[in-house]
């Protein structure tokens, strides 16, 4: 119980650092209202909406400046493409959920000063805005004003349903040109890669050199090796029809070791702050008690499959620190692992839960703690069962 207590209050410590977590400062730009473009370290936060501020300091300087959408005309990120250019747009408010849409034939339309994310720079530039359940975008030809492109639906009678895409008029108006290269309009779909593709065939067919601007790519599955020593403890209680559990033999804490694979996707829709995790671990653990001259023996030999959540705090240069929750189901490889006297028991399927905080150092180390909640091991049992908790501390490998 301290090690659950202990865990459960560093938990409770870390948590608002991760969710209101800043990342480090990556190298870039910043452009100031009078057009000058000033070298400078940009902190990447959440951006999965358009940001309406932003921590930047200038190169060289350690002080930490804050800037709103009216402060600066734009910024962006060397590394991976990022730019946002601030613009006065259209912004089109037709709920994007079926469940939310009305019955409005015609856009409804909110004026608002922005900052535009740029996917491609060229003849034609294509943009890009969220925020909170809208995601619109936007285009400009030959550096003139910024236009939407609207994609919408709205309610026909009681259950009807009808799509208004008139972007597609808008492009062949506006952003056409004659070439086999060019994508047919009506394969022409509201989301970014699609559209992405149409703007740099237009511009290719200008005679521009098209520039995508988000080279990002979408994150790959990150593999890993893990070795750990867990500290286990187990009790064996009897259950009355009528009346509360009693200890029969408690083993106290035994030292194991773990050895498994896991597999992680980070999430790209929370900027990668989120990742899954799934792992297939070998577990042992051997006790024995003897209590009134009775023995009791434990040899349980079982394969964890933990699946949860981890969620990325503070990177402190090539450093990070996070915390991480989930579910483990746990599967036995022998089938009397418990015995007491000459009575085996045989332990099944079980489920429990885990938490903990970990911290991974450059690219490919880790180091994980974590506690695994209550579960029992003789799930086939009414008036038996077998209680063990786990506090783990695991060094991983990532590939």
């Amino acid at each position: 119980m301290p090690r659950l207590i202990t865990l459960c209050a560093l938990f409770v410590c870390l948590l608002p650092l991760t969710l209101y977590a800043r990342s480090s400062f990556k190298a870039g730009y910043v452009i100031d209202n009078s057009g000058a473009e000033i070298p400078a370290e940009i902190q990447e936060r959440n951006w999965y909406n358009n940001p309406t501020t932003l921590t930047y300091r200038i190169a060289g300087a350690k002080e930490a400046l804050e800037a709103s959408i009216s402060d600066l005309r734009g910024f962006g990120l060397t590394g991976d493409g990022q730019r946002f250019v601030r613009a006065a747009v259209d912004i089109e408010q037709t709920p994007d959920e079926v469940a939310n849409l009305n019955y409005t034939t015609t856009p409804e339309f909110l004026r608002d000063t922005v900052w535009l994310r740029q996917f491609v720079e060229g003849e034609a530039d294509l943009f890009y805005w969220s925020g909170k359940a809208l995601k619109r975008f936007f285009y400009r030809v030959e550096n003139r004003s910024f236009e939407p492109l609207i994609s919408r639906s709205y309610r026909v009678g009681l259950r009807g349903v009808q799509h208004d895409n008139r972007f597609r008029a808008t492009l062949v108006t506006y952003v056409s040109c004659e070439a086999a290269a060019m994508p047919q309009i009506g394969d022409v779909a509201y989301t970014k890669q699609s559209l992405i593709e149409y703007f740099m065939a237009y511009n290719a067919c200008r005679g521009e050199v098209p520039m995508q601007l988000t080279t990002r790519k979408g994150p790959s599955p990150r593999f890993a090796f893990r070795f750990g020593g867990e500290l286990r403890t187990a009790e064996f209680v009897r259950f009355q029809s009528n009346g509360p559990g009693r200890r029969v033999a408690d083993f106290g804490t035994s030292p194991s070791l773990t050895l498994g694979f896991e597999a992680e996707q980070a999430l790209e829709f929370t900027n990668r702050r989120w990742s899954v995790f799934m792992g297939v671990n070998y577990r042992k653990l051997e006790a024995s008690r003897v209590v009134n001259k009775d023995g009791y023996y434990l040899d349980q030999h079982s394969i964890a499959i933990p699946l949860g959540l981890r969620l990325r705090g503070f990177d402190l240069g090539s450093h990070t620190l996070y915390v991480m929750g989930g579910l483990i189901a746990e599967i036995p490889l022998r089938k009397g692992a418990f015995r007491v006297q000459q009575r085996e028991y045989r332990t099944g399927l079980n489920y429990g839960g885990t938490l903990g905080v970990g911290a991974r150092f450059g690219k490919h180390l880790e180091l994980e703690g974590s506690y695994r909640f209550r579960q029992d091991m003789l799930t086939n049992y009414v008036t038996e069962s077998l209680f063990e908790t786990a506090t783990t501390l695991t060094l991983a490998y990532r590939m």
